[in-house]
């Protein structure tokens, strides 16, 4: 009987989570709802410090709280959608340009960047997408020729920030711009007395050019196009000289100290809205206390490397182009900064919907039971409305507001050995201190050969591969996996082959757990079928409408449902030919067509967008493994007796070198070799392994499934943290992730637990026949029949014996009514079949009017010849 403590923890979670949403949805204003202000302000050099405390190479650039993405050249042409770019400004402007052309097309943009004038405007083209920048160091935009262009250019942006376009076609500026003046108003020879003064004035003039732009940063996203065109200003940054002229040390230190007054006068008597430009703080910030990021401190002392130029080019394109990215390309959605996850799909909005309405109804429900159940009154409401189902539901709805919106923070995983071993030490800990002593199984009867039957005070021994044994193997491999994914440990080779093993050892004993079942309770009903597959789909197919995803990013729910058919269609139909089942299947996956054509089936019929790529390489990986634990199974089916002691001790040492032997040659290949012998090698290890456990006498996969969004992040890319519980430390686990691991790590594993057991109730629930309401029609069963209804048939059909042959049909088909059951159309209604049709329908229609992305990508070309042409 369920505690009173579950049923009422089980209502406070769901009524808070309710509330929770309903505030953040219409209550709560955000002042920043996008995540788009740590891009624009803020970042950190990751890359390792050496002892001097430098960051070199500048490869990796982080933000707090979201996911930054790395552009390639077919995102920036999806994003630009045939646009061009526009810089403006002095050299340092000039470099995040050519960081970007890079970043389209980097042979032809580092050519270009080596022979092109550094003091001149271009306008070049890399794939289709133009880049122009204008020479402007005082960013002037009238007066001489040269910026009356860069003016051009800039009332251009002012007239559709008034009148913004409705789609990619009919926009004629830019989609993206950045300028970025200062260092010429500091240069004694150029004349400026007050470089701030020359500053302030040259932005007002750009800004007015400009005109009023709406706030971007807190309103609603344009609906095609993400953030719009914004105006993103780099503040000046610089120099670091180190070379021997003491004149020019003099005049570079002078010019850092006026570096700096412009860098306070922004920093602290601008504020927000007063001027029509973005500050990118985060471009200056890529420099800051990092001197190895200037490329040339014996010459100007104010240019970067070309990494950390295309670094600020990919800050600019994940504050510009985020948003534009998940509207064009949807899952997997590894960006999630500066983003509202793109627009949600007709389905997604209406499951959340529903499914809020759903779980408020289930929490009200299930509050009103407890209080008229105590009193001993009749439950309220039907079945279906309750925290026993409603617990499902809020899984999935938590998965949705945790990994499809900016509720939860996001950062990037950390590979350390130190991570990971923090990390698992608590669970090696706590699965220490949980041992507990398996139950006897129940004597087997007969034989002296029994110890139990010789003598009753001696328990029987744990049978081979116990279900005690299983969840615990189950238990600790999942604890493992967790571990594996969050710390990002397949970095690690020797970490990455246990954690493939682990995976055939659960393939493994999905093979010997139905096999076993199948060769003993001879069970092969549409029930038995039906709940299986239920059990192991319910959940994935659930988050792939509601998070946008598809079936094979749940690769384990698929990869154990195709065993299983294969299972049962070997037991059921070609019993005692394993051998010839695993050739089959092999021959099939491997060298024939009929995955691409099934898979083109699907696609083309059910608008199912499946990988079959993904698909065959995931079982291919584990191809026989599943096979040996039929194998094992029927051995152990078909021997009758105990494997004593001595026998016992044996295995286990054979075990322990063939495990240490294994572990050894594994690691002695590469990840690509091991993987090619990983399916003819895998039940080695794990036959041994048993061998071990068994000397001395639960996975959930609701735990796997939710691992994806509610313990890792950005479709596990990333990892989820709680906002106010990170930042101030390292980025570790012993830095500041403890704190947001302290509350996730909880929440996460009671919803599994729940999750798992409401699926259960769902299945139950979905495989009951209720009884038809009574319609004159037939029963389930004759034994269920009254008298009184067989007696009104006869007399029925007593009235029209002398109908002549009708009347002898009549009474033929009567007397075989009593007997036989003939199913009426209620009754096929009310059947579980029909709800598991019902459920494909459904899930067919929901395919059929979910919108495919075009994820095309624009190309172009490069005019390589005349671009040579001109710089030589």
């Amino acid at each position: 009987m369920e505690s009173l403590f579950s049923r009422l923890l089980r209502i406070v979670a769901g009524a808070l989570f309710v509330l929770i949403i309903a505030h953040r949805t219409f209550l709560f204003h955000h002042d920043d709802p996008y995540r788009c202000r740590p891009v624009l302000n803020s970042g950190y050099w990751a890359d390792p410090p050496d002892e001097n405390g430098s960051r070199a190479p500048f490869e990796n650039w982080r933000v707090d709280g979201c996911l930054l993405h790395q552009y390639s050249s077919e995102d920036i042409r999806q994003c630009f959608q045939g646009r061009y770019a526009l810089f403006g400004g002095d050299s340092t402007t000039r470099q995040v340009a050519f960081g970007l052309g890079r970043l389209l097309e980097r042979d032809e943009a580092v050519w270009q960047h080596k022979h092109m004038d550094i003091h001149r405007s271009f306008n070049l083209t890399y794939h289709g997408v133009q880049i122009q920048q204008h020479w402007n160091p005082y960013l002037k935009i009238a007066g001489e020729e040269p910026y009356e262009a860069f003016g051009e250019q800039v009332e251009l942006i002012g007239r559709e920030h008034k009148n913004p376009p409705t789609s990619f076609d009919d926009q004629e500026g830019p989609a993206l711009v950045m300028l970025g003046v200062g260092a010429w108003f500091t240069k004694p020879s150029n004349g400026y007395e007050d470089p701030v003064e020359a500053e302030a004035e040259t932005m007002r003039n750009v800004s007015d050019a400009i005109g009023n732009r709406r706030d971007w940063l807190r309103e609603p996203m344009h609906p095609i196009d993400g953030i719009g065109n914004q105006v993103f200003f780099a503040p000046p940054s610089g120099p670091y000289y180190t070379g021997d002229d003491a004149e020019k040390r003099k005049e570079r230190l002078a010019m850092g100290s006026k570096v700096k007054e412009i860098q306070n006068w922004m920093a602290t008597d601008i504020s927000e809205g007063d001027y029509n430009l973005d500050l990118a703080w985060a471009l200056a910030g890529t420099v800051e206390d990092q001197n190895d990021t200037f490329v040339d401190p014996h010459g100007t002392g104010f240019h970067v490397t070309d990494g950390v130029a295309e670094t600020k080019a990919n800050i600019l394109l994940n504050l510009r182009c985020n948003a534009v990215l998940d509207r064009i390309q949807g899952y997997p959605y590894t960006r999630t900064c500066c983003t509202d996850y793109g627009n949600k799909n007709l389905t997604q909005t209406i499951l959340v919907a529903a499914g809020m309405i759903y779980l408020t109804a289930c929490v009200l429900f299930d509050t009103a039971n407890l209080v008229v159940t105590r009193q001993g009154k009749p439950r309220v409401g039907w079945s279906w409305l309750g925290m026993d189902t409603g617990a499902f539901v809020m899984a999935v709805l938590m998965c949705f507001y945790a990994d499809r919106t900016q509720l939860f923070a996001k950062k990037e995983k950390n590979w350390s050995w130190t991570d990971f071993i923090v990390f698992s030490v608590p669970s090696i800990i706590l699965a220490l201190i949980t041992i507990r002593k398996s139950k006897p199984p129940p004597p087997r009867r007969g034989g002296a050969d029994n110890p139990a039957a010789v003598d009753p005070t001696k328990q029987a021994d744990q049978p081979f591969l116990s279900r005690e044994q299983t969840d615990e193997w189950k238990g600790w491999m999942q604890a493992l996996i967790l571990i594996y994914h969050w710390t990002s440990a397949k970095h690690s080779s020797s970490i990455y082959i246990f954690v493939r093993l682990c995976v055939a050892a659960y393939l493994f004993q999905t093979g010997y757990g139905h096999t076993t079942y199948f060769l003993k309770k001879k069970d092969f009903s549409f029930h038995r079928v039906a709940s299986v597959l239920l059990r192991l789909n319910l959940l994935p197919c659930t988050l792939i409408y509601f998070m946008n995803t598809d079936y094979m990013f749940y690769y384990f729910s698929p990869l154990c449902s195709f065993w299983f058919l294969i299972v049962y269609l070997t037991l059921a139909f070609v019993l005692a030919k394993t051998c010839i089942s695993a050739v089959l299947v092999a021959v099939t996956m491997l060298a024939t067509p009929l995955n691409r054509w099934a898979f083109w089936v699907l696609r083309t019929v059910f608008h199912i967008q499946w990988s079959v790529q993904e698909w065959e390489y995931r079982v291919a990986l584990d191809l026989f493994v599943v096979y040996t634990g039929m194998l094992a199974a029927l051995a152990y089916v078909k021997l009758k007796e105990d494997v004593r002691a001595p026998l016992r001790w044996a295995m286990a040492l054979l075990g322990s070198a063939v495990i240490g032997g294994y572990s050894y040659a594994s690691v002695s290949v590469s990840v690509a070799d091991y993987r090619h012998w990983h399916p003819y090698t895998a039940f080695v290890p794990i036959f041994a392994f048993i061998a071990v456990r068994n000397v001395s006498g639960p996975c959930s996969l609701e735990t796997y499934t939710l691992q994806f969004h509610m313990f890792l992040a950005a479709d596990t890319k990333a990892v989820l943290l709680v906002d106010g519980l990170f930042g101030g430390g390292d980025y570790t686990i012993l830095g500041d992730r403890w704190r947001s691991l302290v509350v996730v790590v909880p929440v996460f594993i009671w919803v599994s637990s729940i999750t798992a057991t409401a699926t259960g109730h769902l299945v139950k629930l979905l495989l009951t026949t209720p009884t038809p309401p009574d319609n004159g029609g037939h029963h389930a069963s004759p034994d269920s029949s009254t008298a009184a209804d067989l007696e009104k048939n006869e007399e029925g059909f007593e009235d029209d014996s002398r109908a002549g042959l009708l009347g002898a049909s009549r009474s033929a088909v009567s007397r075989w009514r009593r007997t036989k059951y003939i199913p009426t159309m209620r009754s096929i209604a009310y059947s579980p079949q029909a709800r598991i049709v019902l459920i494909f329908l459904i899930m067919w229609f929901l395919n059929l009017i979910q919108s495919i992305p075009d994820r095309t990508v624009p190309d172009g070309y490069t005019p390589t010849n005349a671009v040579k042409a001109q710089s030589g």
